[in-house]
């Protein structure tokens, strides 16, 4: 049989120690109230001035398989009576050329909706969810998220098709990285790559 005043005693140790442990425990924000939703994240529009500009400016450049499928975010915002629309997608990484990445790399673009015709010029600035398939990739971190988004919009972004690179010159993708092989193309990014 316990005793009142033992009762007391070991509530009275408890709350001290309850207490205790919470001031030490240092007040950090839950991890959803940190991490800003991808709708709200801002997907910079500037190209790069040079072939040199975008591989400096590039904090990730991989080699890798974008998967099929995107998740959808809306924005809130609209641009010539469309909706803009973030997409993230899985990269697949194959090779790291410049940085360092765990497989997959999400990556966030930004597009609108309904799709503008092929030849309006909402399509150079707004990427929109891309196909599958293999491309290399330069991206750049969206601040402190786990989110890349491409360096330079459409000159961040170069398909493989057999083997080799496709720049996608209508869109101000580099001449200098069209039809290169994957070792052709990482051995000049390398050399653009020192000051």
């Amino acid at each position: 049989m316990k005793t009142p005043f033992l009762q007391r005693v070991k509530r009275l140790a408890f709350l001290l120690i309850s207490a205790a442990c919470m001031a030490l425990t240092p007040c950090l924000p839950s991890a959803a109230a940190a991490a800003p939703q991808p709708g709200s994240i801002a997907v910079p529009v500037q190209p790069a001035a040079s072939e040199k500009s975008l591989v400096q400016s590039a904090d990730l450049i991989v080699e890798g398989k974008l998967e099929a499928g995107e998740q959808r975010y809306p924005t809130g915002r609209d641009i010539s009576g469309r909706r803009i629309v973030h997409y993230i997608q899985q990269i697949r990484v194959q090779a790291v050329w410049k940085g360092a990445a765990a497989s997959p790399v999400k990556l966030l673009t930004s597009g609108v909706e309904p799709l503008p015709d092929a030849d309006n010029p909402l399509n150079k600035t707004y990427t929109g969810p891309l196909e599958s398939g293999d491309y290399v990739f330069f991206l750049r971190k969206a601040g402190e998220t786990d989110y890349y988004t491409l360096a330079g919009l459409w000159q961040g972004l170069y398909p493989v098709f057999n083997g080799k690179s496709v720049s996608l010159l209508a869109n101000g993708g580099f001449n200098a990285f069209d039809q290169l092989s994957l070792p052709q193309f990482r051995s000049k990014v390398t050399a653009l790559s020192t000051p």
